[in-house]
């Protein structure tokens, strides 16, 4: 269906620090399980940020222990995977965030609801936080 300016706002979930520890074992797992069995919105999409130069194949590749489809998922593991972007940027440059907040306005309607999943050290969150306010903010 073609996007409009009365079409159901699009969902993005962002991962920032997509590439350590606590998103591979814990939230790629989580996000999978949700859209796994359908609790995630239709066509809601996933963006991967951290300052690791990724893609989506090599943070797959990280998450390969934590997120495994079951005999009869591998499909709608494709699709899981599908649905997933990655942005390699800094969290204190606002050009990175202008660029991630162009590659989500890529998969989105007009209307955007934007949740941002800080699993990151505490120590950054006020740049990211503040980043995220000048450059991000759902249109």
């Amino acid at each position: 269906k073609m996007a409009s300016v009365t079409a159901d706002p699009s969902h993005v979930v962002v991962v920032f620090g997509a590439s350590g520890d606590l998103a591979t074992k814990k939230i790629y797992p989580t996000l999978w399980a949700l859209f796994r069995d359908r609790a995630l919105p239709d066509g809601c999409q996933i963006f991967g940020y951290a300052r690791s130069q990724l893609s989506v194949a090599k943070l797959r590749e990280k998450c390969s222990g934590t997120v495994r489809a079951e005999r009869g998922e591998e499909e709608m593991l494709e699709q899981f995977w599908a649905a997933n972007h990655y942005v390699a940027g800094s969290y204190d440059q606002k050009k990175d965030f202008e660029l991630l907040n162009q590659e989500m306005a890529v998969v989105e309607n007009n209307k955007a609801n934007r949740m941002f999943y800080l699993s990151l050290p505490p120590s950054v969150f006020k740049s990211v936080s503040s980043m995220l306010k000048a450059a991000c903010m759902s249109p």
